[in-house]
């Protein structure tokens, strides 16, 4: 249950940087936004979910 509640998070954490990115108007400032949405979707489909151990 809390991977289910550290995904929500990510997915809202994501949603509030997209915001922020199509916001500003410092082209720095998206840049370095871009790439914290990139770590933030590398962490949310590289993660692969623990299973059962044999």
């Amino acid at each position: 249950m809390a991977d289910e509640n550290d995904d929500a998070e990510r997915q809202a954490a994501l949603e509030r940087f997209r915001m922020m990115r199509e916001e500003t108007t410092d082209p720095l400032a998206a840049r370095l936004i871009g790439d914290i949405i990139n770590e933030l979707e590398a962490g949310t489909t590289a993660a692969p979910k623990p299973g059962p151990r044999d």
